[in-house]
Parts: C-alpha cells; sequence; structure tokens
C-alpha cells in the first residue's frame, strides 16, 4: 500500500506526490502538479491516494453528484444501446431520478430516499407498470456505480412499489367483428389500411409494418419475415432489431396475401417508385435495394409519428379510429381462442416470454368461465 501524500510548490502552483508500487525493481512516484494551493494540492493528493490504494477504483465517499453521475450514466448508455432503449433511458432519469435526487450526492442516497421517489412518482400518476420500469432504469443505474465503485449497494434493489397503486396506463382491447369490420371499410383505400391489415392479420407491431420490405414478403410461400423495425432520429431513419430481439418468419392467411398482392400492383404503377439500401449503421438512404410495403402515395418512407397524426386527421373527422396496439391484441386473441397453443402464438407474435401470451390466455378462459356459470341455473 502507498505511503503518505507529500506537497511542494514549483513556481507559483503546488502539486502532490506520493510513493507508488516498485516496477522492474525501481519505486516510482505519483506526482500532479497545478494547484493554486497547499491545501488543494493535499486534498488531490489524498483522494488520489485512497483510489491508488484500491486498485484505481474511486473511492466510495465520492463526491460526485447523482446529477452528474447520470449524466455520464446516460453518454455510457448512449454507445450500447439501442436508439429507442437510449432514449427511454434519458428520459426515465431526466424526468424522475435527476428531478427529486439530482442535487446529492450519489453516495450518500439511501433507502428511505429511494422510497420517496417511488411515492412521489405514484403521487404523480404514473401507472404501476411505468414504475416498474423506471425502477428498473434506475437499478441498473446504481448496478453501474457499484462496477465503478462509486456506491457500495443498490438502494433501489430492494424497493417495492405500493400494491395500491392504481394502474392508469391503458389497458389492451380486442376488437369484436363488428369493429374490424368498420375499421377496414373506414381504412381501406388509405395507407392506414395497410397498418390495420398487418396488426389485425399479422400481429405486426407499429415499428415492425413501417419496416416490412417488399423483400420480406414470400408470395409462394405466404410468409412475412419480421427481422427489424424502424426508427427514425435526428432527422434521418434507421434499422433496428425488432422489440426482444423477436426475429421470426411467420404464415399469413389468403386474405392478407391478396391483399399484399394487389397493394404492391399499386405501388409498383407508382411514378418513380422510391428504393432504398442501408448502411453499416443501418441507416437507410435512397438505392436500388427494396422498397416499403407501408410508405406514402409518392412511396417514401413513413414514421411512427406520421401515423398517429394520420389517426387523428380521422378522429378529428369524427371517423371510429383503433389503436394500433389493439390490432395486434385483438389478432393475438382470435389465434388463442381458436385453440392455438399459447406456445405457437408467443412465436409468432414475438412476446418476450410465454407468461405474456398466457395472461390472454388466462383473460380469455375466465371469460368462458364466466359464461358457463350463468348457464348453471338452466341446466338444474
Amino acid at each position: 500500500m502507498a505511503g503518505k501524500v507529500g506537497t511542494r510548490k514549483r513556481g507559483s502552483k503546488w502539486q502532490y506526490y506520493f510513493e507508488g508500487a516498485k516496477i522492474d525493481g525501481k519505486r516510482q512516484r505519483i506526482v500532479k502538479g497545478g494547484f493554486l494551493t497547499k491545501k488543494d494540492a493535499l486534498e488531490a493528493g489524498n483522494a488520489a491516494l485512497a483510489q491508488y490504494n484500491n486498485s484505481g477504483v474511486a473511492i466510495i465517499d465520492s463526491d460526485v453528484s447523482a446529477n452528474d453521475f447520470a449524466k455520464e450514466y446516460i453518454d455510457y448508455c448512449s454507445k450500447l444501446l439501442k436508439w429507442s432503449t437510449y432514449e427511454s433511458y434519458k428520459g426515465v432519469l431526466n424526468a424522475h431520478f435527476l428531478k427529486e435526487l439530482g442535487q446529492y450526492k450519489l453516495c450518500k442516497i439511501n433507502y428511505n430516499a429511494a422510497e420517496n421517489l417511488i411515492i412521489s412518482m405514484k403521487e404523480s400518476g404514473l401507472s404501476h407498470s411505468t414504475i416498474r420500469k423506471n425502477l428498473n432504469v434506475i437499478r441498473n443505474m446504481f448496478k453501474y456505480a457499484i462496477q465503478r465503485g462509486i456506491v457500495k449497494a443498490n438502494p433501489f434493489e430492494n424497493i417495492k412499489i405500493p400494491d395500491n397503486i392504481e394502474n392508469r396506463g391503458n389497458p389492451n382491447y380486442a376488437y369484436n367483428d363488428d369493429q374490424i369490420a368498420r375499421f377496414y371499410e373506414t381504412y381501406k383505400d388509405d395507407i392506414l389500411g395497410t397498418i390495420f391489415m398487418l396488426g389485425y392479420h399479422a400481429g405486426l407491431r407499429l415499428s415492425e409494418s413501417l419496416a416490412l420490405t417488399w423483400n420480406d414478403v414470400n408470395f409462394e410461400r405466404k410468409t412475412l419475415r419480421i427481422d427489424k423495425q424502424l426508427i427514425k432520429r435526428q432527422g434521418s431513419f434507421y434499422f433496428s432489431m425488432p422489440k426482444y430481439n423477436s426475429v421470426r418468419t411467420i404464415t399469413i392467411d389468403d386474405t392478407m396475401v391478396e391483399y399484399l398482392k394487389e397493394l404492391k400492383k399499386q405501388k409498383e404503377n407508382t411514378t418513380d417508385v422510391k428504393r432504398y439500401n442501408v448502411n453499416i449503421d443501418r441507416r437507410i438512404f435512397e438505392g436500388d435495394n427494396f422498397s416499403f410495403v407501408v410508405s406514402k402515395p409518392d412511396t417514401t418512407l413513413v414514421s411512427n409519428k406520421y401515423i398517429h397524426q394520420r389517426l387523428d386527421t380521422f378522429k378529428n373527422a369524427g371517423y371510429p379510429v383503433f389503436r394500433t396496439h389493439d390490432l395486434r391484441h385483438t389478432h393475438c386473441t382470435k389465434l388463442i381462442s381458436s385453440g392455438l397453443s399459447p406456445k405457437y402464438v408467443q412465436e409468432r407474435l414475438g412476446h418476450k416470454n410465454i407468461q405474456t401470451t398466457m395472461n390472454i390466455y388466462h383473460h380469455l378462459t375466465d371469460d368462458t368461465k364466466l359464461t358457463e356459470d350463468a348457464r348453471l341455473n338452466d341446466l338444474f
């Protein structure tokens, strides 16, 4: 272990020094200067000595603020995570963690402070699922802080979300046949008609529908290849992996096949069909490799925002409006209620785990039980 810190003045500035480990039999001296006062040099030297004696890891009782460390962690995430995940992490930390705890030293944040943050989220009206997602982001940041030697423990590790939080998020909803018929009639001649068909007949997520190219459609085998999603950042379009890396090839029904065949004919008759390539960082640019299934009338790319704005236009005009994720949920519900196995449905929809699918299955069996229970009086 290195010994005591010394100080000395060099010109108008001060420097600290201490003896380090021997290298090739020769003892090394660690020196750093440029300090205005002897006190500044001594404080910096003591901190450097503590870090040196801890194998280069910063001392636990660090002065780093939660604000500064969170910003460092956000920058770290930008290099490792998908853009959409990075944006989500940044939003959580900026909107919640930094607002409540940013001014404190990171190493001084304890269980009580963590619990108060969760209560604050609850009182702001966030749903149980949103708080859970926010909590996971903050936990991950503290895990990184432990790895860096900034803190000893994760104050958010054993935090429980109060059971009495009402889930205010939009619940999944399965459309009935009458609603589906009205949606189709409303949107069949619009770009939203394609979004409707891919959501209802194939169960695709919106970002997966927007990423679908004609190269992904196999008319002979009646399949769609889902191996990417479309994102837009800083004015450019990119491909990224599907949510949960759920790459899959799915079979489509005859109605969907015929719809896509007719759609392709229409787009091929468009003057100057736009085609694209993708570069090494998966940014999309004009080229000659592929064109998109979902595109504007001039066959240019479409963002999530454009689709939602288009839906708002119809809503403001008084038309019945679907929620894109509910089309996917409706597709899932129809498959399970028809007797297809939950495992098949999980793989088709790219659910992260079988439990997501089983939750829908249990919901359906509960509904069936209520119907059967109501018939008991007719039997006896």
